[in-house]
């Protein structure tokens, strides 16, 4: 069962993401629930970020009707760098966090503005591309405080010794 609580989770933010969330708009800038519950749980390990990454990234894919396979590069990609920045900072520091989703959400609508670029054939300025990636960005960030205190308050405290 404890396998079972990262997909869980996942499972619950793509339909967040996909029924609530995607309305919160800011100046036209939504956030992303999803990367947000990816790179948090990248910290952990590069594993489990680049696992979770793309099967988030299928599902949401498999839900929204988009490019098949996109969000499962970009998240994946996002989830590695996550883990990377986990391994070599203190990742329970609120500020650890909320940069690496900041670099995870710059990275993975980075690879989804390059796509769609690409796909589309200059429909979209790369300095449009790059503003927009940028804001949703720091929307991600700040959108972190909150998931990470609900993760922070989740957590049981490790008990040593033996049971009795």
């Amino acid at each position: 069962m404890r396998r079972a609580v990262p997909g869980l989770v996942v499972l619950g933010a793509v339909l967040l993401q996909t029924t609530v969330v995607w309305q919160l708009t800011i100046f036209g800038i939504r956030p992303d629930l999803v990367l947000v519950v990816v790179a948090i749980y990248g910290l952990g390990s590069e594993g489990a970020g680049v696992a979770l990454g793309l099967g988030a990234g299928l599902l949401e894919d498999l839900l929204t009707g988009r490019l098949l396979g996109l969000h499962a590069l970009a998240l994946g990609a996002a989830g590695l760098l996550s883990g990377a920045l986990g391994r070599r900072m203190v990742r329970e520091n609120l500020l650890v966090v909320m940069l690496a989703v900041f670099l995870a959400g710059a990275l993975e609508e980075g690879i989804l503005g390059l796509v769609y670029e690409a796909v589309f054939r200059g429909r979209l300025p790369v300095d449009v591309l790059l503003h927009t990636a940028g804001l949703v960005a720091v929307y991600d960030m700040f959108l972190a405080i909150p998931v990470h205190g609900v993760f922070r308050c989740r957590r049981r405290p490790v008990r040593l010794g033996m049971r009795g």
